[in-house]
């Protein structure tokens, strides 16, 4: 087996509000009203939102089983499989984790 952790460095501040529902996360300062346009942390459902969206982006590894994600951590890992050398292994691992990090 082989596993490779990875911890991305883009969260909640590179997934955008939508316009709609900018009002939502407004607050007021002493410059005036602020609506931000990116999720940020403190709003309400933010992980789960963000959560949400790397499960989506990453539906058909999750499903096939060799990527595990929790908020900005992602784990891939591959077992040997049947009469496949230790070379084609390490090859193979290491396309999925560039597939993953594209």
């Amino acid at each position: 087996m082989m596993f490779t952790g990875v911890d991305i460095e883009w969260g909640y501040n590179k997934v955008l509000i939508k316009p709609k529902d900018r009002w939502k996360a407004a607050f007021i300062t002493n410059e005036g009203l602020y609506e931000p346009t990116v999720m940020f942390f403190g709003l309400t459902n933010s992980p789960a939102t963000f959560q949400t969206m790397m499960n989506t982006i990453f539906q058909d590894l999750i499903d096939e089983g060799s990527v595990m994600i929790y908020m900005d951590d992602i784990a891939i890992h591959t077992g040997v499989r049947l009469g496949e050398s230790d070379e084609d292994h390490v090859r193979r691992h290491h396309k999925l984790v560039r597939q993953v990090l594209e």
